[in-house]
C-alpha cells in the first residue's frame, strides 16, 4: 500500500471519516453520523476496487 499513493490516499480518507463518525457518535450528533456510515461504505468500496486493481496489476506483473 505504501507504494501506491492512491491506495494511501483512500486509506487516510477512510481513518479520517472513522474518527469524524465516533465524534459524530459521542456528541450525540445522529443524523450526521448516519451521513457519515454511508460515506464510509462508499470510501471503503472504493478502497477495496482500488485494491483488487492493484492487486490483479501486480500479479500480471508478476507473471511476466
Amino acid at each position: 500500500m505504501q507504494d501506491n499513493p492512491t491506495l494511501s490516499s483512500k486509506r487516510k480518507e477512510i481513518e479520517t471519516i472513522q474518527y469524524r463518525l465516533r465524534n459524530a457518535i459521542k456528541e450525540g450528533k445522529y443524523s450526521a453520523a448516519a451521513t457519515m456510515i454511508v460515506v464510509l461504505d462508499n470510501a471503503q468500496r472504493e478502497f477495496e476496487t482500488l485494491f483488487q486493481d492493484v492487486v490483479v496489476k501486480t500479479g500480471m506483473i508478476n507473471l511476466v
